[in-house]
């Protein structure tokens, strides 16, 4: 195990004429595997647990850190180059599965539609022949009931 030194936080002003007047950084010392030179996690099978052992230290110059700018600002691009391509990433399974849900949703209504259509008959006079004979019927029987009640 190794403490390694990692950039945390960079700041950097510009004065009131748009020129850069001044930056500092603040590093972070993490514990380090040395096999694998990656910091050591409190919870070793959760890679998103927080690590074993950070030290934040104060602000510094670039040179009191020992680092250069173009160090620096090479952790900048990369951090935002990563980041753009995890949220490309996203961006591309969310469209893939907002497509497939279309896909699936216009399916179900296919079958409903189907399904409606074989229990609607397309002839209206069907469906009010049916109608007349099944209210006379259940009418008769309404009228067998009360009669058996009252009788």
């Amino acid at each position: 195990m190794h403490v390694k030194t990692f950039p945390h936080e960079f700041l950097a002003r510009w004065g009131r004429d748009g020129k850069l007047q001044g930056y500092h950084v603040i590093t972070v010392d993490i514990l380090c595997d040395d096999t694998t030179g990656l910091p050591v996690k409190k919870n070793p099978t959760n890679p998103e647990s927080e690590n074993y052992l950070e030290t934040f230290n104060t602000a510094q110059t670039l040179t009191e850190a020992g680092v250069t700018l173009e160090e620096i600002l090479s952790h900048v691009q990369s951090a935002a180059l990563a980041q753009v391509d995890n949220l490309q990433g996203q961006l591309a399974a969310l469209q893939a599965s907002t497509q497939a849900e279309r896909d699936a949703l216009q399916v179900q209504v296919q079958a409903l539609q189907s399904a409606l259509d074989a229990a609607t008959p397309a002839d209206p006079t069907a469906i009010q022949a049916q109608v007349r004979a099944i209210v006379p019927q259940e009418l008769a029987d309404a009228r067998a009931e009360i009669a058996a009640i009252k009788g």
